[in-house]
């Protein structure tokens, strides 16, 4: 099977306006201090599980664990807020949202590396935020599914002169393991291991699932040819687990790369 990327096909064809007009169920939770604010979730939407939209409603609405049905006036995209918003513009769907500008100002940012990163405006553009307006309040989510597509991240790193893999791979996962058990790098959080892991795009996924969430940090996937590649950055305690489990699920550690782009 070929590689899939993120995220999936229901988010990817999302459309807010298929929303307007709906009504749905909403969880009251806890107040702030004041008893003035109180916190609510949206419950699970039949069709739109992955919609997970919660916030301050800006009002008391019930007590706590009561459930409202209110029906939804409009619902979109927004760009996803940190530290504020350089885009305040209302989009209906996910690719309207991640559109050619956007992809071009994200793959400016994420060149630069660091420097992007602080140089660049308030708001996230590889995230979106998902806004559902009822008609006494508004819910702004934090919708951590809705990510630029990662083919993008593929695009930008694939063809680096580190993806040739000149000095071939590790023959097996001891060996690997004794390599990087050789050198570590420590970073603000301590000792740390950056292992690249390099697995054929015929590997199925849910082998490949249950090996990249053990790292501390795991890259989104670059797709170089016949392989999917992930860099990692371990702790002391995880890179023997991560090494091994690639080896086991068919993959291959490179000699002499870690994950540095």
């Amino acid at each position: 099977m070929d590689h899939e990327f993120s995220p999936s096909a229901e988010i990817r064809a999302f459309d807010g306006r298929k929303l307007q007009g709906l009504e749905v169920t909403i969880t009251c939770q806890h107040t702030n201090d004041k008893n003035s604010d109180q916190y609510v979730s949206l419950e699970k939407i039949p069709g739109y599980d992955f919609l997970h939209a919660s916030g301050w409603a800006g009002q008391v609405l019930g007590e706590k664990d009561e459930k409202l049905k209110r029906k939804i006036v409009s619902c979109y995209l927004m760009q996803a807020t940190n530290g504020g918003r350089s885009d305040r513009r209302h989009y209906n769907t996910y690719w309207a949202y991640f559109n050619d500008e956007r992809k071009d100002r994200w793959s400016g940012k994420e060149a630069m590396g660091v420097m992007g990163a602080v140089l660049g405006l308030s708001g996230d553009d590889h995230r979106a935020d998902v806004v559902l307006e009822f008609e006494d309040f508004t819910l702004e989510s934090s919708a951590w599914d809705f990510e630029r597509p990662q083919e993008w991240y593929s695009e930008i790193h694939k063809d680096k002169p580190v993806f040739r893999f000149v000095d071939g791979f590790y023959e097996n996962a001891e060996k690997a393991v004794n390599a990087f058990r050789q050198k570590n790098h420590d970073d603000i959080f301590g000792e740390r291991y950056f292992p690249v892991l390099v697995f054929p795009v015929s590997t199925p996924r849910d082998k490949v699932n249950g090996i990249i969430w053990r790292p501390k940090v795991t890259s989104d996937p670059i797709l170089v040819g016949d392989f999917v590649v992930y860099g990692t950055r371990c702790k002391p305690h995880e890179y023997q687990e991560v090494i091994e489990g690639t080896y086991e699920a068919g993959g291959k550690v490179p000699i002499g790369v870690e994950w540095s782009w």
